[in-house]
């Protein structure tokens, strides 16, 4: 005789792993889609160079939050931030074609759109106020490139610098960037182990200038 092999002579025991099967193929597709997600909108980044240390390390890596200045177009509106625009003080990830490099610059935002960015006696000045920068360790800004040391940062940019100024590629040279350059905000610290953990944004103190 034949061997029945329809589902009603299935052993139990084969069934309840089919079952449990069912049970666990749907979470495990959920993880992949969440965790799909999380990589595509927290980027993985590692530092290279000095020009952000003392904040940062060469080799410190971290995760950039990719959806931190994303807009949605609302027709009648314009552009509408849901999460939050360019603040002073953010740490940002930016693409590099204004720049002779082939991979993204890491920075810090230090003036917004609108303001006037300039320098004096090793001090940068936003609208002629100095700025309070505690996380350089009382470093000289020196600038020496006049088409960039006084400047009004124009709508939609931001002008960058990198915490290390005696070694640092940034907005003395190459000007504001644009903000739809900004690959995203950096927000947390992998490794090492020292770094681990979110990553502020600094306080400036008072007077306060607008935007900080």
């Amino acid at each position: 005789m034949p061997h029945d092999t329809t589902p009603s002579r299935i052993k139990p025991a084969l069934r309840q792993r089919l079952a449990l099967l069912g049970e666990i193929l749907p979470i495990v597709i959920l993880l992949v889609i969440a965790i799909s997600g999380i990589r595509i909108v927290f980027q993985p980044y590692q530092v290279v160079g000095a020009s952000m240390s003392p904040a940062l390390a060469n080799g410190e890596r971290l995760f950039v939050n990719r959806a931190a200045y994303s807009s949605i177009p609302i027709p009648g509106v314009g552009d509408v931030h849901p999460f939050s625009t360019p603040r002073r003080g953010d740490i940002v990830v930016l693409d590099s074609d204004k720049t002779d490099r082939h991979s993204p610059y890491i920075k810090r935002i230090v003036g917004l759109p609108g303001e006037k960015v300039s320098f004096t006696d090793g001090l940068v000045l936003i609208d002629g106020t100095p700025l309070v920068e505690d996380y350089i360790d009382g470093a000289i800004t020196a600038c020496t490139r006049r088409l960039y040391c006084a400047v009004t940062v124009p709508p939609g940019y931001v002008y960058v610098l990198g915490d290390n100024r005696t070694d640092s590629e940034d907005s003395r040279v190459f000007g504001p960037v644009p903000i739809d350059d900004l690959v995203g905000r950096a927000w947390f610290g992998s490794w090492p182990k020292s770094r681990f953990g979110p990553i502020s944004r600094p306080d400036y103190g008072i007077p306060a200038i607008n935007g900080s």
